[in-house]
């Protein structure tokens, strides 16, 4: 997150061993949670504001506005056999523009997880 300009991270507030976020005041928030157990495709809050498509080679799930404000969109990225990576940020820019940036953290993300066997 430090090479998009976003301080720090710090461990997330709900499971601080397999999270963490970053603000940066005034323009956005950034999350990234590791989730066993759960499948890349599985909970999605809005499925008609969700697009397939790929991180990498790794399939995933791209959610634009999926909790009805602009300016957010998260990422959920496979990680076989059955977890996932979720990449999100929220903050001043269009969805569009949140979904670009978040993409940008995804690809990032991805090549620190462990391979697709």
């Amino acid at each position: 997150m430090a090479s998009e300009g976003f301080p720090a991270a710090s461990p997330g507030t709900v499971d601080r061993e397999r999270s963490c976020a970053s603000n940066k005041p005034g323009d956005a928030n950034v999350g990234v949670a590791l989730q066993d157990n759960t499948g890349y495709d599985q909970g999605i809050p809005d499925p008609s504001k969700a697009s397939r498509g790929h991180v990498g080679a790794r399939n995933a799930i791209i959610e634009r506005g999926s909790i009805g404000a602009a300016g957010q969109c998260t990422i959920s990225i496979e990680v076989k056999p059955n977890s996932r990576a979720l990449v999100s940020l929220s903050g001043n820019d269009t969805t569009e523009q949140a979904c670009d940036r978040v993409t940008a953290i995804a690809v990032k993300v991805e090549k620190l997880l462990p391979p697709n066997t």
